[in-house]
């Protein structure tokens, strides 16, 4: 991004209407800000100045408003990220939190969903902070200097970034902006990463780099699925579930893309199935296989989120909402699972349904269970078995 080296103040441009009018195209469902009339080509023409904020000493090189519109956050060649109150007229503009780091700050992004705010520039990490409440979650090492290419996916809950060795690195991004260890590091491009992003269903990362290429990266595995220099046909990871060919007239697998929640706990984990409304419970019996199983969710928008009265272990935690419930509702699931060691994410997996049963010798087809396939957050294909009620970790074949 070109910096805007006239840019010594912020100026927040808006409408101050005094009569009503009718939209004609229906906006999204977000709050409006109090006092405020959304812009529209009706009234752009009446836009006014409300508000300039001159606290950054130095040339101003980027902002960002958060997901709601309720936070305006800038960065400068003072060193400083501001964050600014934009959450209505009466404090519009109000100075909420000042940030000093090292050197020149040339990016601030916020998560598409949530108040999570990263900031990069001429120096070689990434900044995260809880921008409602100020504080700083998170410093990861990026590429250093100028505009260093970052994304997050549409749900907020993974950011990828490149690096100095021309990797692209995926991180799970938690509700209050905490980030741990890359989940992956992406190997292909030989040169400099210039911009990464997600598609609008985080199914796919592409990445563009100085060695002129273009490549996708499928989530599931980090294998390149397309690069403009390839000279062979593109590969996939291959796991062993197909099985024996199927007889004509047997159903063939059902493949989606599908929303899923994923919590690990002590001893297994918990993942919630969005189609289905399920929460499927996943107990560790030995290495990379367990039993499983199913249960509705029934937790409802105002239910009991979590117990106060329970205090985790250190480094630990309760599982609140549809997690949380089933749990402390259960006690052989609480005792076989332990207590949640990460925090609930939300992600798009890479989903099969492989259908049972049995074909006689007049093609007549009689269903019987089957078995699922479903990626975690942390790239592993687990295989659901509907007739054992037990799970395993697939292994890549080599």
């Amino acid at each position: 991004m070109n910096k805007r080296t006239s840019a010594l103040t912020v100026a927040l441009a808006t409408l101050a209407l005094i009569a009503t009018f009718t939209l004609s195209i229906a906006l999204p469902a977000l709050a409006q800000t109090p006092g405020l009339q959304p812009i529209t080509t009706a009234n752009a023409a009446q836009l006014t100045q409300l508000a300039s904020m001159d606290d950054h000493g130095d040339d101003i090189n980027d902002l960002a408003f958060n997901a709601a519109g309720t936070l305006l956050a800038t960065g400068g060649d003072d060193k400083r990220v501001m964050i600014w109150d934009v959450s209505g007229a009466a404090a519009l503009g109000s100075r909420l939190y000042s940030f000093e780091l090292d050197d020149d700050v040339n990016n601030v992004t916020f998560s598409p969903i949530g108040d999570t705010l990263v900031a990069t520039g001429e120096f070689d990490e990434a900044y995260f902070w809880n921008a409602a409440t100020g504080q700083q979650m998170s410093v990861i090492e990026s590429r250093t200097g100028g505009g260093v290419p970052l994304g997050f996916s549409p749900d907020g809950t993974l950011f990828a970034v490149g690096d100095e060795d021309a990797d692209i690195n995926v991180y799970a991004v938690a509700p209050d902006g905490s980030i741990g260890d890359p989940l992956i590091s992406l190997e292909g491009h030989d040169n400099t990463i210039e911009a990464v992003a997600f598609n609008a269903t985080a199914t796919l990362i592409a990445s563009v780099s100085s060695d002129d290429t273009v490549r996708l990266w499928g989530i599931g595995d980090g294998t390149v699925v397309v690069s403009a220099d390839a000279t062979a046909a593109p590969t996939e990871a291959e796991f062993a579930v197909e099985g024996t060919p199927l007889p004509p007239g047997f159903p063939t697998p059902t493949r989606a893309q599908i929303a899923v929640a994923e919590q690990v706990f002590e001893n297994g984990r918990m993942l919630w199935v969005q189609p289905t409304g399920q929460i499927w419970v996943m107990v560790l019996e030995e290495e990379g296989s367990g039993t499983w199983a199913v249960y509705d969710d029934t937790f409802a928008e105002g239910d009991v989120e979590d117990d106060p009265e329970l205090e985790a272990p250190e480094g630990m935690q309760q599982p609140t909402r549809g997690f949380g419930k089933l749990w402390r509702e259960n006690p052989e699931i609480r005792e076989a699972l332990g207590w949640a060691i990460t925090p609930e994410f939300g992600y798009v997996s890479q989903y099969e349904y492989h259908p049972g049963g049995t074909m006689d010798a007049n093609g007549t087809f009689t269903a019987g269970p089957g078995f699922h396939v479903l990626f975690s957050l942390y790239a592993e294909a687990f295989r659901f078995d509907e007739a054992t009620g037990t799970w395993e970790l697939l292994v890549e074949e080599d």
